[in-house]
């Protein structure tokens, strides 16, 4: 009997593997026509530096969209570019993330990164 508990504790990581690989795949190469293939670098609830897989935007043209975060939450942004550094576009956001969405998602990551903690020493 504990074979078989091993062999279906087994299978159900295996699909489990499989739906995260399909996934990512989605993620990675199921974008909208419109989604013009920006990688937020940094993001606060006033600006975002996005790499742009693309066409860059040109400074001052206005820029809208939604940020997804990796747990699957859907944000809205809207902005205007302020600045370009090399494949980078800087936005300034009129419509940003919520201070409390900003504020889990630091929090997600201290807990889950924490060797990207800044050292007050």
């Amino acid at each position: 009997m504990q074979n078989r508990s091993s062999i279906a504790v087994g299978l159900l990581w295996l699909a489990v593997a499989g739906a995260a690989a399909a996934h990512h795949h989605w993620h990675r190469h199921g974008r909208p026509p419109d989604d013009i293939g920006a990688i937020a670098t940094e993001l606060s609830e006033g600006g975002a530096r996005l790499v742009v897989d693309g066409v860059t935007p040109s400074r001052g043209e206005f820029v809208s969209g939604d940020i997804r975060f990796a747990d699957g939450a859907v944000f809205g942004i809207v902005g205007t570019v302020v600045r370009h550094e090399t494949d980078e576009a800087i936005l300034k956001l009129d419509l940003g993330i919520p201070l409390r969405r900003m504020l889990s998602e630091q929090k997600w990551v201290h807990r889950n990164y924490p060797d990207l903690r800044d050292d007050p020493g």
